[in-house]
């Protein structure tokens, strides 16, 4: 499962969405609250469900949280419990360029030492580029819907898929392309 943020009233209708929102946290400086909330919510999640070890949950992360020595502590702190750290995977958001590798390399090693998986989210859209497949130790990569939704009927985004998994393959990395479909 995929946690998304999102503003909802009592009977669960989406009132604000994350586009909305998430830059007037960035600009307020509260973005960090909504990602603890996140986090905390996805952990209650997991406890909730920890008869199901099938039962996964996957976060989606920007370097900007990265960055924050508070966010990485406390994303230390809860998957140092083994129950935890295996339901877990972390996606990088194709959002913000990363300014400084070895902080985020040392970031994606580190969660993943504690058993959390760590991926790109929208490879091929924004700052998911092949610089980031490449320079960081991904567990698995998601092919953006741009490329794919026009895969069948262009061969340059037909070349471009086939040059990411076999770059991917060649790093032992697991890769998924959002938005398949046959009409």
């Amino acid at each position: 499962y995929e946690c998304l943020a999102r503003i909802v009233d009592n009977d669960r209708k989406i009132l604000v969405t994350p586009d909305q929102f998430i830059p007037v946290a960035k600009r307020t400086g509260m973005y960090a609250q909504v990602t603890e909330r996140i986090l905390h919510q996805s952990l209650m999640t997991i406890q909730q469900n920890h008869h199901d070890q099938s039962f996964m949950l996957s976060i989606n992360l920007c370097v900007s949280d990265i960055m924050n020595p508070d966010t990485r502590k406390m994303i230390y702190s809860k998957l140092k419990d083994a129950s935890i750290a295996p339901r877990m995977q972390f996606e990088l958001l194709e959002t913000e360029a990363i300014i400084d590798l070895k902080s985020v390399n040392r970031f994606v090693q580190k969660v993943q030492s504690f058993g959390a998986l760590v991926g790109i989210d929208d490879l091929g859209r924004n700052y998911s580029n092949f610089d980031r497949l490449t320079a960081l130790p991904f567990d698995f990569i998601k092919i953006d819907r741009a490329i794919i939704q026009t895969i069948a009927e262009d061969e340059s985004m037909q070349n471009i898929t086939k040059e990411i998994i076999q770059i991917a393959q060649q790093k032992n990395i697991k890769v998924t392309a959002e938005y398949c479909f046959d009409q």
